[in-house]
């Protein structure tokens, strides 16, 4: 249904000029991919085989270090690294 006035806007479309970008800033301007382009395959997945010896799947990772101290100590980190993250310093 609005068909054509997406045609008569393509149609009336002019390309703006290449306008110049300073040193340090990002160049923003948009960029059309050809109508014709594919993305290329996808590589290969990789196979995993599991390890051949059992006992490495038994074994149990210790976190007997990470106890209360560790824990709070933790949370009081992040909530500093999220406030310094928020408050941009």
């Amino acid at each position: 249904m609005i068909e054509p006035a997406f045609a008569a806007a393509a149609a009336s479309f002019v390309a703006p000029a290449a306008t110049h970008v300073a040193e340090g800033e990002l160049d923003q301007s948009l960029r059309r991919i050809a109508s014709g382009w594919q993305s290329p395959p996808a590589p290969p997945r990789v196979e995993w085989t599991p390890p051949a010896d059992p006992t490495r799947e038994r074994d149990a990772i210790e976190f007997s270090w990470a106890g209360e101290t560790a824990r709070h100590i933790g949370t009081v980190v992040h909530r500093w690294l999220q406030r310094i993250a928020n408050d941009g310093l």
